[in-house]
Formats: structure tokens, sequence, C-alpha cells
């Protein structure tokens, strides 16, 4: 699932790239002070709602396409109020004067002083409306104001006071205590659902508000959820706490098994309650905004809480959980002159080190963004040791994360130990285009003109030390660039136009895919060392083609040729080229795929009982071998690729000690290392469902099976150093295998 939402993801963006270079019309500008005249560098000019931008340069200027039916383009700087291109500038020399602007932070505060994470708020000034949630310590914060009247909604507001500043600890407890007096928080008539304030110019202001929102009940019932429990007649009861104790009202409380799911909110108490239960095993987990994610019994983060039996007419009581608050990582991120960059996203990294010759860099989908102080908090669930990169996001050109304190590498960069509980502060980043090197060149076409539009995608190529996420570069007139990259060898791979193809049609089983035009490809490898490397040139062609037939081998009862998918993807150790290659399965079974830019492996997709049991070209079965691709003459229309009905299955359930875990991955590989490489049908993953157990679908075969922490991360030459940790199992054809592990923690 994580591959195709991947996938999906890497599609849309790539036919979004190809889109914008066709209808798409360049602006030139420049950015100023209102009061000064002076040239305003590094203001952010950003097509609205979008994360694509462009920095105006130490002139002010900037040139920035944006979509020729108009879009809005945003235009902000540090301590100056946010301005809006209008829509019909396509001249060569627009100039945009930007006036000081005020900051206001609005803190939402419950009926028990705890600061309300989640909440909407919606700012609107002179200069248009801002809205989004409010973090983790109940705050929302905009410094791009128009000074003069301003607008704020929150929803539910019992009473509110403005002061200067961002409050004190000591501030904000006399705050609250005025705001209770205040507020008739029962009384719906009394609620206020505007409010207005005045700001002048550069002035810091704050909002404290208290939140009138009625206490939930603990029988309200959260609705669209995929499948709900069948009536029954037991019952289950608890309260929800958090620190010191207090009542945690509002959190989701849900129980669940294999069968469905029931919710409820926490009341004023923190009590809630399951009525009409059947009977049966549950899980009962509680959750809320601000604080960490816990189950009934659990013991301890990435451990499985204790099942609650429910016998038929039970009535279950005192099913408590207590929720912990959760942890965050603070830090500013500054530039060269140690000034304060906003807009810059900063994101969690894993760092697998130690095991066997890969080194691997995982991104975590923890992402925030630094305000117009440069400041960021990055709110967390679990704890553990990571690393903190500052990214450059929607830029045109690829820059890659800049790790904390300020280094391109990331074995040269310090990790942050994360405890349950307890903030992190002072993961301050220095962030430059200049630290690490530039990776710059041209793209050709076939006819050596220089392309208008593609990616190009760098990944660090086997014989690279130093590991690196693969990054994108969009091509504009030719010209393509990366910056912030270690020493090493890469491999940089270009597909123009950015998309292949622009629509999937499904109609009575056929697969169908219109494509956009044809494509162009090109690959080379580039070492970089402690010096800038030349500027590279790459040559394009239409690359190759596969074209044959598919077979089955088993009963073809319920399938047809949209059930299955013949992917392509580098030869070279990654996942990373542009678009993919993915076959067009006709109604006969035979099969065509394009855009084979570079040398390749094959991948099948398919129903949990089919493999790929064999793909022969020129009589050869090339199913785990890496196959020349890139050049029209290396074109193939022979192969034979047969779909095997003999697919077994292994499953079970994880356990550390006497606790069942939940954060886990089971690893299962084959005893020959030969199948060790990324995609390999002899290579599967299994994670817990819902209930904690694993399920992996597995062709015939002698394996090595093993469960890891599922905190980790997973690079192919990981494997040869999970054998000590593995034990052997066989699997024959459409067998189902019951395997229970232990959770096994390699050293790193």
């Amino acid at each position: 699932m994580r591959a195709l939402i991947a996938l999906i993801a890497l599609f849309v963006l790539l036919h979004g790239a190809a889109a914008s270079a066709q209808d798409t019309v360049l602006v030139r500008g420049r950015v100023v002070a209102d009061d000064t005249g002076a040239p305003l560098a590094g203001a952010r000019v950003a097509l609205g709602g979008l994360p694509v931008h462009v920095r105006t340069d130490d002139t002010g200027r900037f040139e920035f396409r944006v979509p020729a039916s108009g879009a809005p383009v945003a235009i902000d700087h540090s301590g100056y109020a946010r301005a809006m291109l209008p829509r019909a500038a396509t001249a060569d020399d627009v100039s945009v004067r930007l006036v000081k602007a005020a900051a206001l932070t609005v803190l939402v505060l419950d009926q028990r002083g705890e600061p309300v994470a989640g909440t909407n708020i919606r700012i609107t000034c002179g200069n248009g409306t801002s809205v989004g949630p409010s973090n983790d310590l109940g705050q929302r914060r905009d410094a791009h104001l128009q000074p003069g009247r301003c607008s704020v909604n929150v929803g539910n507001v019992g009473a509110w006071l403005r002061i200067a500043g961002e409050p004190t600890l000591d501030q904000l407890a006399t705050a609250f205590a005025q705001l209770q007096t205040r507020a008739p928080a029962a009384d719906a008539a009394a609620k206020v659902d505007e409010m207005t304030v005045e700001l002048r110019p550069a002035e810091e202001a704050s909002l404290i508000v208290l939140d009138a929102a009625a206490p939930p009940q603990s029988t309200v019932t959260i609705l669209g959820e995929a499948r709900r429990l069948p009536p029954g007649n037991g019952s289950v009861r608890g309260r929800i706490v958090g620190p010191g104790r207090r009542a945690v009202d509002g959190a989701r409380v849900t129980l669940s098994n294999s069968d469905g799911v029931l919710n409820t909110l926490s009341g004023a108490s923190g009590e809630y309650a399951f009525d009409k239960v059947p009977a049966g095993r549950f899980k009962v987990r509680a959750a809320r905004p601000g604080l960490v994610t816990r189950e009934y019994g659990q013991q301890a983060s990435g451990t499985q809480g204790r099942d609650v039996d429910v016998r038929d007419g039970a009535r279950l009581s005192g099913i408590d959980i207590t929720l912990t608050r959760g942890s965050a990582i603070t830090g500013v991120v500054t530039g060269d002159r140690g000034e304060p960059i906003e807009g810059l996203g900063v994101q969690l990294f894993r760092f697998d080190d130690g095991i066997g010759r890969t080194r691997s860099i995982a991104s975590l989908p923890t992402l925030t963004s630094t305000d117009d102080r440069g400041r960021f908090r990055l709110p967390m669930q679990a704890p553990g040791r990571f690393y903190v990169g500052a990214v450059l996001v929607g830029a045109r050109y690829a820059a890659g994360p800049v790790y904390f304190p300020g280094r391109v590498d990331i074995t040269e960069a310090m990790p942050v130990q994360v405890e349950a509980g307890f903030d992190v502060a002072g993961v301050d980043i220095r962030f430059s285009p200049s630290i690490g090197m530039r990776l710059h060149g041209t793209a050709l076409g076939s006819d050596g003109q220089p392309l208008q539009d593609g990616l190009v995608q760098l990944t660090g190529s086997d014989r690279a030390g130093t590991p690196v996420l693969p990054r994108t570069s969009e091509i504009e007139r030719g010209r393509f660039e990366f910056l912030n990259l270690p020493a090493g060898t890469y491999t940089l791979s270009v597909r123009s136009p950015a998309s292949t193809f622009v629509s999937v049609v499904v109609r009575n089983g056929q697969v169908s895919r219109s494509p956009s035009a044809p494509a162009l490809f090109g690959r080379t490898v580039v070492a970089v060392g402690d010096s800038p490397p030349a500027p590279v040139v790459i040559l394009t062609s239409s690359g190759s083609t596969i074209g044959g037939r598919i077979e089955l081998e088993g009963s073809a009862d319920g399938v047809t040729p949209a059930s299955f998918q013949l992917a392509a993807y580098p030869g070279n150790g990654t996942m990373g080229t542009p678009g993919g290659s993915f076959a067009d399965i006709a109604g006969d079974w035979s099969f065509r795929m394009g855009g084979l830019g570079e040398p390749s492996r094959f991948s099948f997709t398919g129903p949990p009982d089919w493999w790929l049991k064999s793909l022969t070209i020129g009589g050869v079965d090339a199913a785990d071998r890496v196959v020349a691709f890139g050049l029209p003459q290396q074109s193939r229309d022979d192969a034979v690729a047969v779909f095997s009905r003999t697919a077994g299955q292994i499953a079970g359930t994880v356990s550390e000690g006497q606790q069942t875990v939940i954060n886990y991955l089971v690893v299962v590989f084959p005893i020959d290392p030969a199948g060790w490489f990324p995609q390999s049908r002899f290579v599967k993953v299994g994670r817990p469902n819902q209930s904690g157990a694993y399920s992996v679908g597995i062709p015939p075969g002698e394996y090595w099976i093993v469960a890891v922490d599922g905190t980790g991360v997973l690079g192919e030459g990981t494997l040869g150093a999970l054998v000590p940790f593995s034990e052997r199992i066989v699997v024959r054809d459409n067998e189902r295998v019951r395997k229970d592990l232990r959770l096994n923690r390699p050293p790193r």
C-alpha cells in the first residue's frame, strides 16, 4: 500500500510538472521595501496554496513561471506584510512594494487551561485571509499581516483578551484566571463568533482565547468508520487521564478487533462508555491532539496493550488509560549571515549506519516549517534517536537536506535523542545553498537541442560511499541543478516530458494508458569530490520497448488482465527512475511496455495467491536479472511472462518477553543471496495489522524469516547481517504456514 501511495503521489507530481511547463508564462520582477525602496533579498515568491516558489536575489529580482490561466501568487518576506501579485501580471518588470507587517499569535486554551491543538484559526486582514490549525501548544502565528483592522475566527470562544508580545508563563496564568471569570461557557448566546483587533506596523500581539465548546458527551459516536461492530449485550467503561492524573475530555476512544470498530469521546470527567458490545476480545485505544496515543494495558511505546475480553452480557469497568504528554524538537534555522530563514521545511530522518554494507536514510512523515523568526517545532509521538534536517521545499532546483547542526553528509551530522514527555530545545541549523557541492548541467534531446521540460533525478550510485536521499530537479530550457550535495558518486536519470502518460482507462478488464508525447530518456554517472564539478551534459533518446505475452499457470477464475501489473524499475539498486514504466496488458494477454530509459529489473503485482514464476526474454529467464535497456535498438518483442497461482502464505504474531509488540517488521528473504536485491520477488516484508498480526504472501521456496524493530531502516545490505538472527522456513505450493516470532534487535 505504501508503494502504491508513493506511486500515485509521484504520478500526480510528474503530471503536474509536465503540464506546468506547457501552460505557463514567465514573470520577472523586483521586490522592494515600501518605506525605503531598498531591494529585499530572499523574499519568497510562491504559487498560492502550493509549495512551489522561488526567492529573490541580492537585488530583489526574481523569475517565476505562473499558470497562463492566472493563479494567485503570494510574495512575503520576514517583517513585511504578504502581497498578492496581480493575476494579469505578465510583464518583464513587475514591481512589488512590501509594507511593514504586524504579527499576531493566537493561543487557544480549554476550560482547564490546557492548550487546544488542531483548532482551525482564520485571520483576515487587509491583505487577505490565512487559515491554519493550532499546534500542539494551542498556538497559531501569522507574521505577514497588513496593519489595520483584522478579524479572527476560532470557533467556540467564551472569552478572549489581548496582550503585547508573546505571553510569559506568569502572564498566561493571570490571563487564564481573568478569562475564567469572564466566560459564561454554558450560555451559547454569549459565545463570541468573531474577534476584531487593530494592529500597528511592526507590532507583535497575542490573543489568548478560552474555548467555550461544550464538554463532549461520552456516548457521542464518531461517524465515518469503515465497519461498525455488530450489536451485543455487553459493556465496557473506563476513564482517560493525562499528566498528573487529570481527566482528559474529548479524547477519541476506540474499541476494535478484526470484526469492526466502535468509537466514542471521553466526557468532562474523562469517563467513557461503550454499550451494546458483542462478545469477543478487543483493543481499547485513546487519542487526543497534544498527547501520545496509547492502548489499554500498554507498558511502553512500540508495545501492544492487553486485550479486553468481553464475555456475553459482561459489564466491564476500570478499563482506564493514561495518556502522556508528547515530546517536541525545537530550534532555529539561520542563513550565512545569521539571519532567520522563513518557510523552510524541517523534517525527521532515520539513518541506518551499522547493519550490513548498505547505509540507508529514511525520511519520516513528521514535517513542519520555519516561521518568520526561523523557529520550528516538531511534535513527536514516540521517543527515539533521530536526525533533523532543513529542506528547501518547492524550489525548481533540488536542494538536499542540511542536517543539524549544518551538514549535508548525514554521517557528519549530530543525532537528537528524544525521551518520552520531554522537549529537546536548541536544535539550531545553519542552512545555505552553498553548503556542500553544486551539480548542474544541461539535458539535450536526440536532436542535440536543450529539452524544454522534464525531470532529472539524482540517486546514490552503487559505488557511492555516502548515503543520500533521491531528489528531483525540474528541467527548464535544458538546465537542471542540484544543491547541498556531499562528496560521492551519483546516477542522474532524465525523463522528458516529465510524465509519459496522462490518463489511465480500465474498460472490459483491459488497462490502457494514453501517452502525452514520445518520451526521451538519458542516464549518466557523475563523481562529486571536494571541488565543484564541471557542468554535466546528458544526451537523451527515445529509450527501449519490450513486448510479448503472458501465460497463466493455474486456474484463471476471478482474474482478468486488470488484476495484474508488470513494471520496470532501475537496475542500479534504487527505486528512483522518474515516472517508472508499466506494461499495458491487453485482453488477449499480450503486453507492451515503453519508457525503458536505462538498464532495468522487473516487478510483479497481483492477487495474493499469484506470483511471477518466470520472465523469459530471448529464451533467457530475466525475472531476477538486470536487462540492458535504454536505446531503441535494445527493444525486444519476444518476452514471455508466466504468472503462477501457487504462492504460499506465512502468518502469525510477534512478541518480546511477555508482551505482544505492534511496531515491527517481519522480513522474509531467500536462503540464496542471489535473490537479495530491491523489489526481489523472493524478498517480502510483513507489517502488523489492526490486531497486531502479520501475513506475508510468498512464492514457494526455502527462506530466512526474522522479526525486527519497525523503527529501523531496512536496506538490501542488511539482509546478510540478519541471517544470524533468522530462522529457516520452507513454503510449498499453496501452503499456509503459521509462524509466531520473537522480536530481534540486531546491533547497529
